[in-house]
């Protein structure tokens, strides 16, 4: 049962703007490229930065066409930002593949076709856990909803195969990986299908999930749950509303958030066992939180709106631990 102190994620709608074919921007050397790197997304000044969460430094920022579907990954034993936008004047999706030591230029781009441009809150594509294949949302311009899931090979940059969802799990897809090659797409309000890189796609299967959450998940739009005098809407990792729980690491749980539905602002956390989603634990967040994302099993990280301030929260005593710094006006955080 979810009281005032429950889970908060937001995914907004970032990266505001003109769609634009802008150049990258020289980053710092690095000596090599870090594990644990975190994904900042910044539409004030149309950037996307890689953070070194060991560190704290900031090790790679490539300017990016602003528009409102940009998604971007870290490919972290090839040393690679993988930035997908929109190219005008077709409004076809491209992937830019960019070499952390130097984002002046990509080292490569990689067409999309028919890339989803409905996720303008969440990202629809997903790294396959051997950072070989990447997963992503498509539909053709004449379909409502997208139903389809490109898959490229990044060692050719070829797509190799377009599998179609089945019934029940064309809205609003949003994807993971998974172990191996493969991707898990999640189907709102609580199912799953699982896609390999052949583009076997599996029956659907239900997805885990607290009672609430599942209330809040709702087609064709997220809905409010009252617990006791609060109104909350709750979000998955990568958007209000619809997208999936965050993964914690391999520990066999997951997370979600929760906000008020007429503010951006998030209040609480709630962990959850994917075995039994009534084994919960709830977290109450620092003032001013608009985005988090996971770093492991017992560490998230949470975006604060005004300073730019990234707290990293340990899961285990509900405390912040430290605090990094991105640029103000960053408004979401992945974590590959």
């Amino acid at each position: 049962m979810i009281g005032r102190s429950w889970v908060t994620a937001v995914v907004l709608a970032l990266l505001v703007g003109a769609v634009a074919c802008g150049r990258g921007q020289e980053a710092q050397p690095a000596a090599s490229a870090p594990q644990g790197m975190l994904i900042a997304l910044d539409p004030t000044t149309a950037s996307v930065a890689a953070i070194n969460v060991s560190s704290g430094e900031t090790v790679a920022v490539a300017r990016v066409g602003v528009n409102r579907h940009t998604w971007a990954l870290f490919r972290s034993d090839a040393g690679e930002l993988l930035i997908s936008d929109l190219e005008a004047p077709s409004y076809q999706g491209r992937m830019r593949i960019f070499d952390v030591r130097d984002t002046s230029v990509p080292k490569k781009t990689i067409p999309m076709r028919d890339r989803d441009v409905g996720h303008s809150w969440a990202q629809a594509m997903a790294l396959s856990e051997d950072e070989r294949y990447l997963y992503y949302s498509a539909r053709v311009i004449e379909e409502t909803h997208p139903r389809w899931v490109g898959i490229i090979d990044l060692s050719t940059g070829k797509e190799i195969a377009r599998p179609e969802l089945p019934v029940g799990c064309g809205q609003f897809p949003t994807l993971t990986s998974m172990d191996g090659s493969s991707a898990q797409v999640f189907c709102p309000p609580n199912r799953f299908v699982t896609v390999d890189p052949t583009g076997d796609v599996s029956e659907l299967m239900p997805f885990p999930l607290p009672t609430e959450a599942i209330e809040s998940l709702t087609e064709p739009s997220a809905s409010t749950v009252r617990t006791g005098r609060d109104e909350i809407i709750v979000h998955g990792c990568l958007g209000p509303g619809r997208s999936i729980p965050c993964q914690l690491g391999d520990s066999g749980r997951r997370l979600l958030a929760y906000g008020p539905p007429d503010s951006l602002i998030l209040r609480g956390l709630l962990a959850y066992s994917e075995e039994d989603p009534t084994d919960v634990q709830q977290f109450e967040l620092p003032e001013g939180i608009i985005h988090f994302a996971p770093i492991d099993a017992t560490t998230v990280a949470l975006l604060e709106v005004n300073t730019g301030a990234v707290y990293l929260f340990d899961l285990s005593s509900g405390e912040v631990t430290r605090t990094l710094q991105v640029a103000p006006g960053t408004q979401w955080l992945v974590r590959p």
